[in-house]
C-alpha cells in the first residue's frame, strides 16, 4: 500500500510538476515572441510595407461596417442637398441625385473589393492548379496548357474582360470571371517556373524514391515551398483586379447601377459636373488611388520579405 502510495504520489507529483505551464507552454511563447519580432522586422525594415497593411486594414473595415458607419444610406435621396458641396450633414457632399457621397464611396468599398478579392482568389486558384500541372509533369497537358497559356497572353487582359462582359452579359458574377480569366496565365506562368526550380531538388526527389504519390508530392513539398511566390502574386493582382474592376464600371460593363462602385461613380456626374462638382470626382478618385497604391506598396514588401534571393540581399 505504501509502495502504491509512493508510486501514485510520484505520479501525483510528476504530473503536477509536469512541463504543460512549463516547458509546453515554452514552445508557445516562443512562436508568439517569434511573431511578434518578425512583425517589429517587417515594421522597421519595411515602413511603407507597414503604411500599406494599415491603410488596406482601414479599408476593409470600413468596406465590412459600412451600413454601420455610414453617414446614411447609400440609395436615399436628399431633395434639399441636389450636388451640395462637402459640409457637416454630408463630409463628401452629394451627387446629382441627391444621394450621399460618403454613404455611397463606403458602400462601393464593399462592392469593388467582393469583386477584386474575388477574381483574385478564382484566378490565382486555377492559375496555381495550371501552373503545378504545367511544371510538374512534361506530357501533352503540360504542353496543351503553355500553348492556351500563350494564345490568351497575347491579348491584354482589359481585351478579354471585354469579350466575356459581351458575351455573358453585365453583372457581378461575370465581372469576377472575367477578370479573373484575364489573370489566369500571367499566374500560370510565374507559379510554373517556380515549379520547375522546385521539382529537381534533392527533397523530392527523395519523397519520389519512398513511394510518395505525385499529389502527395505537389501538396507537402512543391506547393509549400512557391508559397511566397502565390502570396506576392496575389498581392500584385489584387492591384490589377480593382483597376480592372473600375475600369469596367466606367465603362458601364461592370456592375449593376443598383451596386455602386467607384469606377461607376467617377463615369456619371463626375464627368458631368467635373468643374462645378469636383469633390464628385476627387473622393471616389482617391479612395481607388489610395487602395491601388496600399496595395502596390504591400506586394512590393512582401516580395522583399519572402523572395529567398532579396533577403539574402
Amino acid at each position: 500500500m505504501k509502495g502504491t502510495a509512493g508510486v501514485n504520489g510520484g505520479a501525483g507529483s510528476a504530473s503536477s510538476e509536469s512541463p504543460a505551464g512549463g516547458s509546453a507552454g515554452m514552445p508557445i511563447r516562443g512562436a508568439a515572441s517569434r511573431r511578434w519580432l518578425a512583425a517589429r522586422r517587417f515594421a522597421r525594415k519595411q515602413p511603407l510595407g507597414l503604411a500599406g497593411l494599415v491603410i488596406l486594414a482601414g479599408i476593409a473595415f470600413v468596406a465590412l461596417f459600412a451600413p454601420a458607419i455610414s453617414p446614411g444610406k447609400p440609395d436615399a435621396f436628399y431633395g434639399d442637398a441636389v450636388l451640395a458641396g462637402p459640409s457637416a450633414a454630408h463630409p463628401f457632399g452629394t451627387d446629382g441625385l441627391g444621394q450621399d457621397l460618403m454613404s455611397r464611396i463606403f458602400q462601393g468599398a464593399r462592392i469593388t473589393l467582393w469583386i477584386s478579392g474575388g477574381a483574385v482568389v478564382a484566378g490565382l486558384g486555377a492559375g496555381t492548379i495550371l501552373g503545378c500541372v504545367s511544371g510538374y509533369w512534361s506530357n501533352f497537358a503540360s504542353a496543351s496548357i503553355d500553348r492556351v497559356m500563350d494564345a490568351l497572353m497575347a491579348f491584354p487582359t482589359m481585351i478579354v474582360a471585354l469579350v466575356v462582359v459581351a458575351i455573358f452579359g453585365v453583372s457581378t458574377n461575370v465581372t469576377i470571371a472575367a477578370i479573373a480569366i484575364g489573370m489566369v496565365p500571367g499566374t500560370t506562368r510565374i507559379v510554373r517556373s517556380s515549379v520547375i526550380g522546385v521539382r529537381g531538388e534533392a527533397y523530392v526527389e527523395a519523397a519520389r524514391t519512398l513511394g510518395a504519390s505525385d499529389a502527395r508530392v505537389i501538396a507537402r513539398h512543391v506547393l509549400p515551398n512557391i508559397l511566397p511566390v502565390v502570396i506576392v502574386a496575389a498581392t500584385v493582382g489584387l492591384g490589377s483586379a480593382i483597376l480592372a474592376e473600375s475600369a469596367l464600371s466606367f465603362l458601364g460593363l461592370g456592375t449593376p447601377p443598383t451596386n455602386p462602385s467607384w469606377g461607376q461613380m467617377l463615369s456619371g456626374d463626375a464627368r458631368r459636373y467635373m468643374q462645378s462638382a469636383p469633390w464628385l470626382a476627387i473622393f471616389p478618385g482617391l479612395a481607388l488611388g489610395l487602395t491601388v497604391f496600399a496595395v502596390n506598396v504591400l506586394g512590393d514588401a512582401l516580395r522583399d520579405v519572402l523572395d529567398p534571393r532579396l533577403r539574402a540581399r
